[in-house]
């Protein structure tokens, strides 16, 4: 595939994502990227670096309540 097919695959590929046939911007926005020299540029992260929130958590597990004896079941009169 040669640079002008890629760029048409990836155009439509923007297209698909962001636009949807009849949407208002989507002209404007490719004869600006057009105007503006735009250009397409491939990512390729070497190193990665996260944090597991899960970790910073606390762990949901059913809890277990002793209360004291006066609290008792409220009986409701029928």
């Amino acid at each position: 595939m040669d640079d002008a097919e890629l760029v048409n695959r990836l155009e439509e590929l923007v297209f698909e994502k962001y636009f949807h046939v009849g949407h208002p911007y989507a002209e404007s926005y490719f004869e600006f990227r057009e105007f503006a020299g735009g250009r397409f540029f491939e990512l390729v992260p070497d190193k990665m670096i996260g944090w597991d929130s899960r970790e910073t958590t606390i762990v949901q597990v059913p809890e277990s309540r002793v209360l004291p004896d006066f609290v008792q079941d409220r009986i409701l009169p029928s």
